[in-house]
């Protein structure tokens, strides 16, 4: 058995069980007719493996929002997934583009209520080395799953709202997904829900947000089983006081029994960049 199937084996017996991890619901920095480039890099930590990821394993995305009126804005995300990892078995390296998704932002109250319609593209490799990449993605960024599940084109709607009562910020987001198979069974149709809401501080400089996230799977696809609900909790900060950049971390904590025992927490940082 080469290690190229073997790492793969060996994540498909550690997922299955599993189901989501965590990540913040707050949209990108928006900064009024100005395009955001925003970067971010996000690695797990797993628990009692005999497998090392290097540092630089993870996945990355590269996003962008495109002002096109005051209230509506292009969106779109070019991710990445790759490890390099040495076991007693085997030493590995993998990596490869993610689907690529494309969409609108609405804002119909400006900084309060924004509605995301995402399309999310097959670009992901379902066979090969690279595919190695993809599971590990879909590992410890299960929550965007249309983001790096092979041969599937995904529709996203998401829909935030967000206030501000004198630095005390609360907000909340609600959507789903539907997902089509490209690949043999063309005829699988996949459903899932997300819901969370969202507690923190608030001003011109700082945002730091407590988060309560959810994902329900609400049809059986080929990763996981039908009727599968999960949350978990996400801590995030951000200095928003520059003119240009504005960099960010994240710390994702899965509640999940089957979850938390083998995947503990994962790190994301990153920054916005707001272009003249």
């Amino acid at each position: 058995m080469n290690s190229t199937l073997l790492f793969s084996l060996l994540f498909l017996v550690t997922i299955f069980p599993l189901k989501i991890a965590a990540q913040t619901n707050l949209p990108l920095t928006r900064t009024e007719n100005r395009m955001l480039l925003s970067f971010q890099y996000q690695h797990p930590f797993f628990k009692n493996t005999s497998t090392e990821f290097k540092v630089l394993s993870g996945s990355y995305d590269l996003s962008i929002v495109a002002p096109i009126s005051r209230t509506l804005s292009i969106v779109g995300t070019l991710p990445f997934a790759g490890y390099s990892a040495t076991s007693p078995l085997f030493t590995e390296s993998s990596g490869a583009i993610a689907n690529i998704s494309m969409g609108i932002s609405n804002v119909s109250v400006p900084g309060y209520s924004i509605l995301n319609v995402k399309i999310f593209l097959p670009t992901a490799p379902s066979r090969g080395i690279n595919s190695g990449a993809m599971m590990y993605g879909l590992y410890h960024r299960f929550y965007e799953l249309e983001q790096y599940l092979p041969e599937a084109l995904s529709l996203q709607i998401h829909y935030f709202y967000k206030r501000n009562f004198n630095g005390l910020m609360i907000g909340g987001v609600i959507g789903g997904t539907g997902l089509i198979s490209t690949g043999r069974r063309s005829d699988e149709l996949g459903i899932l829900a997300r819901y969370g809401v969202s507690m923190g501080y608030e001003n011109k400089d700082l945002r730091i947000v407590a988060e309560f996230l959810g994902i329900g799977i609400l049809t059986r696809i080929r990763i996981t089983s039908q009727n599968d609900f999960e949350h978990f909790i996400a801590l995030s900060g951000q200095w928003s006081g520059g003119n240009v950049v504005k960099p960010k971390v994240n710390i994702h904590l899965p509640l999940s029994h089957n979850l938390s025992r083998i995947y503990g927490w994962s790190l994301m940082i990153g920054s916005d960049v707001v272009l003249p």
